[in-house]
C-alpha cells in the first residue's frame, strides 16, 4: 500500500511538471535574458544602475507601450532616469530589448538594504492579456558619511593642491620644435626668396634671375635677357666666358657640373639668337631663360 502511494505521488508530480513545461512552451511570450548591475554593495547616492531584459513574443502579441514604466518616476528614492526599447523580428516572433537606467537619490545615515522596483510589461493583440514581470533587484546602499550632516561637517578635511606636473621635458620638446620650425622657415626663404635677406642670396645668378623675372613680366627683348645671363657667367668666371671655356668653368666651379649640358645648350642658342637672323618665340624663350637662371641660382646657393 505504501509503495502504491509513492508511485501515485511520483506519477502525479511528473504529470504536473509535464503540464507546466507544455504550458511554458506554448506561452506566446517569454523571457530570454535578464541583466542586472555587476555589484550589489557599496552603492552611493547619485550612482547610476543599469538593467536589461530581453523578451520574445509570438504574433499577434506586441509589447504595449502604455505598460512601460514612466521615465522620471520615483520609488523609495530610486528614480528611473532613462528607458530605451528596441525590437527586431525573426519569422513570426519579435525580440524586445528593454534597457532601464536608474539613479539613486535615497538618503540614509547607515548602510541600508534597498531594491530596484519590480517592473511589469504587458502584451496585447492576442486573445488574452499577458504580462511579464522584471523582478526586484536588491542591493546595499552605503552612505557617504556615517551619521548626520553635523557629523559630516566635523569630518571635513582641508583640500589638497594637485600635484604639479613636470613641464621641463615638454618645454625642451617645444624648444626643439620651434628651432626646427625656424630652420625650416629660413631654409624655405633661402631656397625661394629673391631678395638679399641672407648671405649668399645676392650672387650673380640670383641677380640675373631677378632681372629676367622683371623682363618676363614686361615682355622685354630676349637679347637683353641673354646679356644679363652672359654678364652673370662672366662675373662668376672672372673673365669673359665663351662656349670653349665651359669645361674650365665647370672645373673651377664644380657646383654647376649638373647643368653642363644646359649651359652648352644656352651658349649654342645664344650664339644663334645674337649673331644670326634666327627668330624665336619671345615669350617662350624668355620663360626658358628664366627657368635656366633659377637652376643656376639654386646651384649658386648650393640647394
Amino acid at each position: 500500500m505504501k509503495n502504491l502511494m509513492i508511485k501515485l505521488f511520483i506519477l502525479t508530480g511528473l504529470s504536473l511538471l509535464n503540464t507546466s513545461l507544455q504550458a511554458q512552451e506554448e506561452s506566446p511570450i517569454s523571457t530570454l535574458k535578464i541583466s542586472n548591475p555587476s555589484h550589489s554593495i557599496g552603492i552611493h547616492i547619485g550612482d547610476i544602475l543599469h538593467r536589461q531584459i530581453e523578451l520574445v513574443a509570438s504574433q499577434p502579441y506586441q509589447l504595449s507601450p502604455n505598460s512601460l514604466p514612466t521615465k522620471g518616476s520615483n520609488n523609495n528614492g530610486i528614480e528611473l532616469a532613462e528607458i530605451k526599447v528596441s525590437n527586431s523580428k525573426s519569422g513570426d516572433k519579435t525580440l524586445y530589448k528593454i534597457d532601464l537606467t536608474y539613479q539613486v537619490f535615497a538618503h540614509s545615515t547607515a548602510p541600508t538594504a534597498m531594491q530596484l522596483p519590480i517592473e511589469s510589461f504587458a502584451f496585447s493583440g492576442g486573445s488574452a492579456a499577458l504580462s511579464i514581470n522584471l523582478p526586484v533587484w536588491r542591493f546595499w546602499f552605503a552612505p557617504l558619511v556615517a551619521g548626520t550632516i553635523d557629523i559630516a561637517k566635523q569630518n571635513l578635511q582641508p583640500q589638497q593642491k594637485p600635484t604639479l606636473v613636470d613641464a621641463n621635458q615638454h618645454q625642451t620638446r617645444f624648444a626643439l620644435f620651434v628651432a626646427c620650425l625656424l630652420i625650416a622657415a629660413v631654409g624655405l626663404v633661402y631656397i625661394n626668396a629673391d631678395k638679399r635677406w641672407l648671405p649668399y642670396m645676392g650672387g650673380a645668378f640670383a641677380q640675373a634671375y631677378r632681372q629676367l623675372k622683371r623682363a618676363t613680366k614686361t615682355k622685354a627683348n630676349s637679347k637683353n635677357a641673354l646679356l644679363h645671363l652672359h654678364e652673370a657667367f662672366n662675373k662668376v668666371y672672372g673673365a669673359s666666358l665663351f662656349s670653349t671655356d665651359i669645361d674650365r668653368f665647370i672645373a673651377k666651379h664644380p657646383q654647376y657640373a649638373s647643368l653642363k649640358k644646359d649651359i652648352e645648350a644656352f651658349f649654342d642658342s645664344s650664339n644663334k639668337s645674337l649673331f644670326t637672323e634666327q627668330k624665336n618665340d619671345q615669350a617662350s624663350y624668355l620663360q626658358q631663360l628664366l627657368t635656366f637662371s633659377k637652376q643656376l641660382r639654386d646651384c649658386e646657393r648650393g640647394v
